[in-house]
């Protein structure tokens, strides 16, 4: 139980550092009502990131009865197999880095006064490729843990991912209009950085994969 929560603790610390959404929250945090707009983007994204989230997990739990529990050895080689592809898909995000760069400024064009809406639209358009997420989901399905707890650890996961974005929303209603000009400075600093940014984020996923699996492989 230890280990599973440490997995989900870190792999959400590390996905919490993601452009996708993190640069619409400071887009939102310099626009008119700030506070309520972030924290209506977050109200958005949380719900589908979690409803789906849910699901899949719903859908491992009843699919685990009807095969073989997955010995230890076999949990810690798809960890492995995890961390590979997600090593490689770094190294196609920073080969694509400046396309990427551009798309989040396409993207962040499209947040509007719905903020809701966009967070939620924003989490159904990103949940298919959240590799990360689907790891910890994976990895939750296959523990032998109660449905309960795995949706409370899901739970934790989606607040820690999010905690940018609450951070966010927290110095624009503490520091007010004094907050404009560096929440500014930090989105372009974001926008400029977004694709090398998303490719260390899958980088050091992959790679705390790869490590937690060899050592229970040892």
């Amino acid at each position: 139980m230890t280990a599973l929560v440490v997995l989900v603790v870190s792999v959400a610390l590390v996905d919490s550092l993601n452009p996708t959404t993190i640069v619409p929250a400071l887009y939102l945090a310099t626009g008119p009502r700030p506070v309520r707009a972030v924290l209506g983007f977050a109200a958005g994204f949380f719900a589908v990131n979690m409803a789906g989230g849910a699901a899949v997990l719903l859908l491992g739990h009843r699919f685990a009865r009807y095969v073989p529990h997955p010995s230890h050895h076999v949990q810690h080689i798809g960890e492995v197999v995890l961390g590979v592809i997600a090593v490689a898909a770094s190294a196609v995000l920073w080969h694509r880095r400046h396309r990427v760069d551009a798309a989040f400024a396409r993207a962040e064009t499209r947040v509007t006064r719905a903020a809701p809406l966009a967070g939620a639209t924003l989490a159904a358009v990103e949940l298919p490729t959240a590799l990360p997420y689907f790891a910890v989901i994976a990895a939750l399905a296959a523990s032998a843990q109660r449905l309960p707890t795995d949706i409370l650890l899901l739970l934790v996961f989606n607040i820690i991912y999010l905690a940018p974005v609450f951070a966010i929303a927290v110095v624009r209603a503490l520091a007010g209009e004094r907050a404009v000009d560096l929440l500014t400075r930090a989105r372009e600093i974001v926008l400029r950085r977004a694709g090398a940014a998303l490719a260390g984020l899958v980088l050091v996923v992959g790679l705390a994969l790869l490590v937690i699996g060899a050592i229970g492989l040892r």
